[in-house]
């Protein structure tokens, strides 16, 4: 992917792994919506681990790679930290969430509407 020509297939890699996380903690908010007593499983953070992963190799190796329409990449870890401390809070895990929030605070080189929602 690091090839000449290659921006396309680095786009797509970026948002289908940002689309699988947000899909696998959409499906876990709806099953807390219908009263299911969960708690976030291992396999929907791995899934949002690997998001985070590519989002960190973007910016370091991809600069010029965007995902839906966006010029940053580096806003996506902050939204996926909001969106796991959101989902988190939402099945009663407060401990879980707020370790999430104070994560996304320590991203000091990123400011934005996010970044405003962490605090």
């Amino acid at each position: 992917l690091d090839s000449e020509g290659a921006a396309t297939a680095q786009r797509w890699l970026l948002e289908l792994k940002l689309a699988a996380c947000f899909g696998q903690v959409d499906a876990f908010n709806g099953k807390v919506r219908a009263g299911h007593k969960l708690t976030l499983t291992n396999a929907t953070r791995d899934v949002c681990s690997n998001a985070t992963a590519v989002v960190e190799l973007a910016e370091k190796d991809w600069p010029q790679a965007g995902a839906f329409s966006e010029e940053k990449t580096g806003v996506w870890k902050v939204r996926i930290i909001l969106l796991l401390a959101e989902a988190q809070f939402a099945a009663g895990q407060a401990g879980e969430a707020m370790r999430e929030v104070f994560r996304g605070m320590s991203l000091a080189d990123f400011e934005g509407d996010e970044y405003e929602r962490l605090n």
